[in-house]
């Protein structure tokens, strides 16, 4: 559209709280599409997820003057290489706004072609080829055979390489026992049911309520970015002897014992973060998020020497990410001290590889209260090497 309007095709994987845009017609080459060519856009990245997917015509222009074109939807189909699920238009549901109010009004399939009907596509009367033939006769002719059971941290539903399969075969029973319940680890518990159909095809999900094993335990949640604020699906979070990873969306979330953490992340690609002295309280849930991850300098093959490099970002609100080199095996400490001197956290005490290191400072001392904003010195102690750098926290 040369008017500036946009015909979107858009997703969600949270039950329409946002979306993403897929495709949009506006960006694709000038001139009608008029059913020549059949739209196919990739929605590999969220299998197994529950989804929306939404048509989207926006006119973003101030002057409200409507939308330019017309703008046909029909034979609406998901599917992969074993089956293809065709969509009825009569099952959507459209909404439309003006002046402000939104309406919502159920779609009708007796609608207008953009061109006659002896022009229309094969996609809407045709002489079905024998191998398409087959096809929908399967999907015509498709059956339950039974159910499949996983068992899942809570808050992983939407991370589904980490489930755990229960029932490597579909069963018919409609109940099912998880005798493994009782030595699992303390944690927190969901178990997700799917229905089988021919062709191994599989329904969404089914989620059950959630359940704590064990003794008391807390949340640790928090999000992974990299330096352009890009989410770092699969990345590692390491709390104890507990694991877990993060989303599409680079969330994740673990539930812990009560107690005091060193919490590290990992993702490929990008240099391992540790954060010392994260509290977890029962029943409460703790936010450690893992931002600016840097990607590893390739053109550095080893470490020449020890050196504390600096802390970014420099000023910086609420946490920054201080990096150091460390040359052979070797005991180091890290600490930040006030103007006064005074010590107000000990980031690191312990011995370390021949590597780059990076830790992030929360902004809060020993005792896991926030500082105030002002000048601190960070020190860096490893074996004879000694080094003071200046940071600023600003809130």
């Amino acid at each position: 559209s040369v008017n500036g309007d946009h015909y979107y095709v858009k997703i969600s994987n949270n039950n329409g709280v946002s979306w993403t845009v897929l495709w949009d017609a506006s960006v694709q080459t000038g001139g009608w599409n008029a059913y020549q060519n059949r739209v196919i856009l990739d929605l590999s990245a969220y299998a197994g997820q529950q989804v929306k997917i939404a048509w989207h015509a926006d006119d973003p222009n101030a002057t409200s003057d409507g939308m330019w074109y017309n703008w046909f939807i029909d034979d609406v189909r998901v599917g992969n290489t074993d089956v293809s699920l065709r969509i009825p238009i009569s099952d959507l549901t459209g909404r439309t706004s003006t002046s402000g109010k939104t309406e919502t009004k159920p779609t009708s399939s007796r609608l207008a072609f953009s061109r006659s009907n002896d022009a229309r596509s094969d996609t809407h009367n045709r002489i079905l080829a024998p191998a398409e033939d087959q096809q929908e006769a399967r999907i015509r002719n498709r059956a339950r055979t039974g159910y499949k059971v996983w068992r899942l941290i809570n808050g992983q539903e939407q991370n589904e390489q980490t489930w755990t399969a229960l029932t490597p075969n579909a069963i018919s029973a409609l109940s099912y026992l998880d005798t493994g319940v009782t030595s699992l680890p303390a944690g927190t518990y969901k178990w997700a049911v799917k229905a089988v159909y021919t062709n191994n095809v599989y329904s969404l999900a089914a989620f059950s309520n959630a359940i704590s094993t064990g003794s008391p335990t807390g949340t640790l949640t928090g999000n992974v970015r990299n330096q352009q604020n890009q989410p770092i699906p699969g990345a590692v979070i390491v709390a104890g002897s507990y694991t877990t990873t993060t989303s599409l969306t680079g969330v994740y979330t673990l539930h812990l014992p009560g107690g005091i953490y060193s919490v590290t992340c990992t993702a490929a690609g990008y240099q391992s973060i540790t954060m010392q002295n994260i509290n977890i309280t029962v029943n409460q849930t703790t936010t450690c998020n893992f931002l600016n991850l840097l990607v590893p300098n390739t053109d550095i093959v080893q470490v020449t020497q020890t050196a504390l490099l600096g802390n970014y970002p420099n000023p910086f609100n609420p946490e920054t990410t201080i990096r150091y080199d460390v040359k052979g095996v070797q005991p180091v400490k890290l600490e930040i001290y006030n103007l006064r001197g005074q010590l107000v956290r000990t980031l690191v005490n312990m011995t370390k590889a021949d590597g780059h290191h990076s830790i992030v400072w929360d902004g809060t001392d020993n005792g896991g209260k926030a500082v105030s904003s002002g000048i601190y010195y960070y020190r860096m102690q490893a074996g004879d090497y000694r080094a003071n750098r200046r940071m600023l926290m600003l809130k």
